[in-house]
């Protein structure tokens, strides 16, 4: 959906005009699909529609009270930072202080914090490279299936500047040439836990919206 032309206005609201000119309506609908998509790779039975509805209007709310990390000028390259356990843990309390389905609290845990990471760490232009770096025993952590499975981003990190900066296409050469050989198949077989749309898309949808959301 958004793969290319992510600075470009018009792209902006071609795309909210698929959910009817609403932010939050495309917003709240790729929630919904990642939460799903995350469920569904762990054999497990997502929360009802209502309850993931209700999740990611929540989460929107807080993004118009707190509003989005600063959008990086084309000649600045950012510093990459992750949120503090203090401050993951006061926006969690946040967003569960008005979440009505508390029997699905527990459920949504990992993705809240995955979610509010993605959301609100500031943007950067370099990738951490976490998907290729190894543990002291040569393993990378982030090229195993069951790691992914556990991630609402797969592979990449939350935040990854390559969700925005390069297209799926090449983002899943990069990380074919970069994969442990023994488990390249592995790779392709399960590219969507690894490498998930969804994810981009929503990715992408924010970056377009902390430059032109209050223009469109």
């Amino acid at each position: 959906m958004l793969t290319t032309n992510y600075n470009d206005p018009q792209t902006y609201r071609r795309t909210l005009m698929i959910y009817g000119g609403e932010a939050q309506e495309g917003f709240v609908h790729q929630v919904k699909k990642c939460i799903n998509r995350f469920f569904n790779q762990q054999d497990r039975t997502p929360p009802p529609d209502a309850a993931l509805t209700h999740f990611g209007q929540m989460l929107w709310r807080m993004i118009d009270r707190h509003g989005l990390p600063e959008a990086l000028k084309p000649s600045d390259q950012g510093q990459e930072q992750a949120l503090s356990e203090d401050e993951l843990s006061a926006r969690l309390e946040e967003l569960w202080a008005s979440y009505r389905f508390t029997d699905y609290r527990k459920d949504l845990e990992i993705p809240a914090r995955h979610f509010i990471k993605g959301i609100w760490q500031p943007e950067f232009k370099k990738c951490r490279l976490s998907y290729k770096e190894t543990n002291p025993d040569g393993q990378c952590s982030r090229q195993k299936l069951s790691h992914a499975l556990q991630r609402i981003s797969g592979t990449h990190c939350v935040d990854c500047p390559y969700w925005v900066s390069v297209s799926a296409e090449k983002n899943e050469r990069l990380l074919t040439k970069e994969w442990r050989a023994e488990a390249v198949a592995e790779l392709t077989s399960n590219i969507g836990v690894f490498l998930p749309e969804d994810y981009r898309n929503l990715r992408q949808l924010l970056y377009m919206h902390a430059r032109f959301g209050r223009k469109a």
